[in-house]
């Protein structure tokens, strides 16, 4: 079950990523990581975002990777 949960809070972290949900990251890696998450999964997820991977992305150029690359140093 805690895998389950998880495997959720990522995805969770991953899609608000996609639809450019900044503000809810912070809040759903710590859930992720209270859940079980490493830090190099958060850290993978970032990284996909940022070469287009995204989970529920829009379909639009990425936009601001700046800020991304802040999320990832934060994280």
């Amino acid at each position: 079950m805690e895998e389950v949960l998880k495997v959720s809070a990522l995805l969770y972290f991953k899609q608000a990523l996609g639809r450019q949900e900044y503000e809810s990251c912070a809040q759903l890696a710590a859930t992720a990581r209270e859940l079980g998450a490493q830090q190099g999964e958060i850290d993978e997820a970032i990284a996909a975002h940022l070469r287009g991977d995204q989970v529920g992305a829009p379909h639009e150029a990425k936009q601001p990777v700046n800020r991304l690359r802040a999320l990832k140093e934060e994280y």
